[in-house]
């Protein structure tokens, strides 16, 4: 029998303060990353994707007879991915005592997704003001895939140009580091002259110029 006072053998020690400061550094890293990844221009692009597919879904259930609130549990459940997860959780929000609209409105401020917004407007409309909810969500459904289709066509049709910029954005960089690796005294001799780091210096100013310039007018706007 062990005495009072004395140390219980069967009970696991403490961490140290150092376990304890690394476990939570572990935490909130994984934490951040977690939001890194929620928040990141990938999931919007996801959402965005399969959006019109899950418009699809809602309209079958509307046109069965389901309310607007059991449409969006039925994406949740036949999708994947961070549109299941965007729709899952404005349906959960309803369930614990929110209302539509404001469910909606927090879905589109967790998205940032612009057709999410267009989505939620009509959904909110219609169910104030009545009408073929079905309908329209059909034709947003299909304007969306037509412009998705568009949205192709025109990274089809620009990839010459783009790779185009990429190849004169690199040029000069590539140039210099081949005479570097090359014959890196033409650099050093050079570096003496005091008025080297000024000419470097506003050619680099002016190389990131150029590249952001051929940046914007390679950019395909959706």
């Amino acid at each position: 029998r062990m005495m009072d006072g004395g140390p219980n053998v069967l009970d696991p020690s403490p961490p140290s303060r150092f376990g304890r400061a690394g476990r939570r550094w572990g935490e909130a890293a994984a934490s951040l990353w977690r939001a890194l990844r929620r928040a990141g221009p990938g999931r919007a692009k996801a959402i965005e994707a399969r959006l019109p597919e899950a418009l699809d879904i809602m309209v079958r259930a509307l046109r069965a007879g389901h309310p607007i609130s059991s449409a969006m549990a039925m994406v949740r459940t036949d999708l994947t991915g961070p549109i299941a997860e965007a729709f899952g959780r404005a349906v959960d929000e309803m369930t614990f005592g929110l209302s539509l609209r404001e469910a909606l409105s927090n879905m589109v401020e967790r998205t940032q997704v612009p057709q999410i917004r267009f989505v939620a407007a009509t959904i909110t409309l219609q169910s104030e003001t009545g009408g073929g909810l079905a309908d329209i969500l059909q034709s947003l459904a299909d304007l969306m895939r037509a412009r998705q289709r568009m949205q192709r066509r025109i990274r089809a049709y620009s990839a010459e140009a783009r790779l185009s910029a990429k190849f004169l954005a690199g040029m000069p960089l590539a140039f210099v580091g081949l005479v570097f690796f090359a014959n890196a005294d033409v650099y050093r001799s050079a570096a003496q002259d005091p008025t080297f780091w000024p000419v470097m210096l506003g050619a680099a100013a002016l190389q990131v110029f150029g590249i952001v310039m051929i940046a914007r007018l390679a950019r395909v706007q959706g």
